[in-house]
Parts: C-alpha cells; structure tokens; sequence
C-alpha cells in the first residue's frame, strides 16, 4: 500500500499469529499435517487471507517470509509473516536494453514488458490500456522491476498496486477518470 497518497507503493504485510498446540507451523516438524498436505512450512509458500461474513472476501493474497513459532507447550504459538508481490517485483531484476519510438505500446505495454521480464504470471495482472503515449527513448539496466514500473507510475500519474487476490493491478492517469466505480 501507500502510507500518503503521493507516495509509491511498498510491499504490503500480514502478521498472522495463530494457536499452534501440536507445532504443525513448526518448520521442520516433519509429523505436522501441513507437510503431508501442503508439503511443509517454507518461506515463498503462497498465503490467502480469507474472512467470511455473508459471504468469503480475500483480504491478503501474498508469501510466507518468516515462520516463528514459540517452543513452550503450554502456550505455544506461532507467528506467520507474510509480504505482497511487490517484494518479488522488488527483487526481480530486469533490463529492457534500448527501446526507440515506443509508439504503439504506450505505459501500459511497458508495464506488460517490465512484468514478462520479471517472470509475472499473466493471469496475476489487470492493466488497464486507455492512453496511448510516445516514449521516445526507454532503457533499463539490471534495475529493480517494482522501482522500473514506480518510474512509469510517476510519469504517468498512475498507480501500481498488489489487490487481495494477489494481481498486480496498473492504472494509467485517465483509469479514475474514465472508470464507473471511480467517479
């Protein structure tokens, strides 16, 4: 999310501490359900976040970080960190080499190019494609995906975010404008 509404988007979290009596959230505790279901507690496993009320809503869609769990019996818990996919769009390294007269794709293609380069699943998207802009020259170098898709957040007047469902969600400037939920 955003801490101001000028700011750029950071990795969102979830801490989760849940009562954990028999140390299933125990990494490493190889007679846990989880790791006859699940295959195990390890960091990068996919968390969703769900809470029913009428009807289920996701409210978190990201990856385990961090798994900590208490080792007394009589109170044991175990704290589950979790981060967005901004952190993997953070970490992702990518290079688009030179680019000239970038007519045709506008912001939105080149959020496309920067998420293919990063390995982002397509499925895990929603661009939105209203403006047509000229870029006459663009080029990356081994530059972090998330800070390469803030730039064009900036120039744009856009926003990038991570929604509940865990898609990368781009917005150019006339996205609010144009768009009935918005206005």
């Amino acid at each position: 999310g955003k801490d101001d509404e000028l700011d750029k988007a950071s990795p969102g979290r979830a801490r989760i501490t849940v009562h954990d009596p028999n140390a299933k959230y125990v990494i490493g505790n190889k007679s846990s359900d989880i790791v006859a279901t699940y295959g195990g507690i390890y960091p990068g496993r996919p968390v969703q976040i769900k809470a029913t009320y009428t009807s289920t809503y996701t409210l978190f869609y990201g990856y385990l970080d961090d798994c900590q769990a208490e080792p007394e019996k009589k109170s044991r818990r175990a704290l589950l960190v979790c981060i967005d996919g901004l952190d993997q769009l953070k970490r992702a390294r990518i290079s688009t080499g030179l680019l000239e007269n970038q007519y045709s794709c506008g912001t939105s293609g080149l959020v496309v190019l920067a998420l293919d380069k990063a390995g982002w699943p397509t499925a895990k998207r929603t661009i939105s494609s209203n403006q047509l802009d000229l870029y006459p020259l663009v080029f990356a170098e081994s530059i972090s995906a998330l800070e390469f898709l803030q730039r064009l957040e900036q120039s744009e007047f856009g926003f990038l975010y991570i929604d509940g469902e865990g898609k990368v969600n781009w917005e150019d400037r006339h996205y609010r404008l144009q768009t009935a939920r918005c206005t």
